[in-house]
Order: structure tokens, then C-alpha cells, then sequence
């Protein structure tokens, strides 16, 4: 029998986080057995606290500080690979996982032995409109443009760019090459960086259109948030510095992140608030300050 283990990040979001593990407890496999790893990013709510004293069976990570996904993931990541799973899972505590899912990922990984990470389709709110993110393709100036429809994506398997880090099944392989999320990104573009890790070991990264799953999309830094603009600037502009080493296309990715971010804030979020937030993750970045920001 194969091994997979999961790991749920929690920030101040225990009902979310014990939800998200009552799906988990509810997927039953003759094909591999499920190792659940919660990891709390320093929660300020007693939520830590909590799900030790519920999951007395399972492991809960508290950490000291709050080391964003990418720093709060790996350390998940190495405490799984000690029981030397044959898949990791680092999945978002708002996803909702169908009881079908990880047996879906699974025997697509055995088909595939090329793919390093398989995601499913992610479907979401946007108002009262459903949406589906079918992973990312790369445009002419290096960003990964995600693949978002309000129709259901055809079922089929997408050969992608980048995946969402919401939901993604990973060969443990891939870890034992030394392979990890960058903790320089705080939040954002972590998971774009991670899978471009991946391709460049010559692994695939493939998208299931046969498999969606629900995501509950900035449930913890919040839908619009200054926050979400804060980490969204910076980690695209460490991003743009990591992975566009052409000077040109590089300014390029950033000016049009500035103008996109701007057009949303006068168009969307219709509060010129917002606007420090993206000049302070720009002026944080080039000082060289990879913390975060709390607004």
C-alpha cells in the first residue's frame, strides 16, 4: 500500500482547518493509507492550541513565527518525509476534497511517470459567479497566466505552465532532489516558483480536467484585501527577478503588475487606500525586506 501524506497550513482559522480534515477523514482507499500534518503559522487565536487538543492522533506543528506558505510548507514537507511517503500533498485548509480525489491523482501519477505535480481543476466564487482555474500557460513577457472560465474546463489532462499550490499532489521524489518552496515568497507566486523548480528537473506539471474540487480563495488573507495586494506586488516582483533574466521583459512584467494592480484598485475595489500598499511591497522589495506586512 502506498503512503500519502497532507499537510494543512492553519493561520487563525480553526473551523476552516477542522472542516477541511473531516473531508480528509471521510476518504477511504484499499490504494494507499493518509498521513494528515497540520501546520499553524503562529495563529493569534488559540487555534493551535485547539486542534492538539482534537487531534490528539495527528500531528499539529506549531510554529514560533508566521513564515508564510512557501516556509510554513516545507516544514511539513521534511517532518512527511520521514515516513517516506510515496506522494505529499500540501493543500489549502479552505479546499473541500471530494472522497474521489486523491485516488483520481493517484492513479494518474502511476500512469504519468513524467509528472511531478498533478492539481485538480479549483472551482471558486467570484460573486454569484462560479469560476474554474484550470492551472496557468506562460505568456510572451514569462508570467503565468491562470486559466480561469465560467464553463467547466473540457476533461481532459492539461500539460500546464504553473498549478494553484491549493491542491496539488506531489512525487516525493521530487523533495529527495532537494526541491522546495522558496520561503522568499512570503504569499503569491510560491506555488508558480515551486512548479518551474519542478520543470526544470524535466518533470511535467499536469492539471486534471476530470477532477475539480472546491476552493474557498483567500479565506485567510482575504478576497481584495490590502494585504492580498501587498503579497501579490512583492512575490511577482521577486518572481519577475528570480525567473525573467531578459532586463526589458523584466521591467515589462513589473510596470504591467503596477498598471494592473491600479486598475484594479480605481475600477474594483474603488478605494485609493489601496495604493501605499502597492508602493510599500515595491520599496520592501528592492530594500530587501521578505517579511510581511499586516494591515
Amino acid at each position: 500500500m502506498k503512503k500519502i501524506s497532507i499537510i494543512i497550513l492553519n493561520y487563525n482559522n480553526y473551523n476552516v482547518t477542522t472542516a477541511c480534515v473531516r473531508y480528509i477523514d471521510d476518504i477511504k482507499s484499499k490504494l494507499f493509507a493518509i498521513n494528515i500534518i497540520i501546520v499553524d503559522g503562529c495563529s493569534g487565536d488559540n487555534s493551535c492550541a485547539l486542534l492538539r487538543k482534537k487531534y490528539k492522533n495527528k500531528k499539529v506543528i506549531g510554529l514560533k513565527q508566521n513564515l508564510g506558505f512557501g516556509g510554513s510548507v516545507n516544514i511539513g514537507i521534511k517532518i512527511a518525509l520521514r515516513d517516506n511517503p510515496d506522494y505529499i500533498m500540501p493543500i489549502n485548509n479552505d479546499i473541500v476534497l471530494t472522497k474521489t480525489i486523491l485516488e483520481a491523482l493517484y492513479k494518474l501519477h502511476e500512469k504519468y511517470s513524467k509528472a511531478g505535480v498533478i492539481s485538480p481543476v479549483l472551482k471558486y466564487k467570484v460573486g454569484n459567479k462560479t469560476m474554474y482555474n484550470s492551472g496557468t500557460i506562460k505568456n510572451y513577457w514569462g508570467r503565468p497566466i491562470h486559466q480561469i472560465s465560467n464553463k467547466k474546463p473540457l476533461p481532459i489532462l492539461f500539460n500546464r505552465y504553473t498549478t494553484p499550490g491549493a491542491s496539488i499532489m506531489v512525487k516525493s521524489e521530487i523533495f529527495n532532489r532537494n526541491v522546495f518552496f522558496d520561503k522568499n515568497f512570503f504569499l503569491y507566486f510560491e506555488d508558480d516558483d515551486f512548479c518551474l523548480q519542478i520543470k526544470n528537473l524535466g518533470y511535467d506539471i499536469l492539471v486534471d480536467g476530470n477532477t475539480i474540487v472546491t476552493h474557498g480563495e483567500s479565506t485567510t488573507v482575504g478576497w481584495m484585501s490590502k494585504k492580498k495586494f501587498y503579497f501579490v506586488t512583492k512575490s511577482g516582483h521577486i518572481f519577475a527577478d528570480k525567473h525573467i533574466k531578459n532586463r526589458f521583459l523584466n521591467i515589462f512584467f513589473k510596470t504591467h503588475m503596477f498598471f494592473q494592480s491600479l486598475w484594479f484598485v480605481i475600477t474594483r475595489v474603488k478605494d485609493i487606500s489601496y495604493i501605499p500598499c502597492i508602493f510599500l511591497a515595491i520599496n520592501d522589495k528592492q530594500k530587501g525586506f521578505l517579511g510581511p506586512r499586516y494591515f
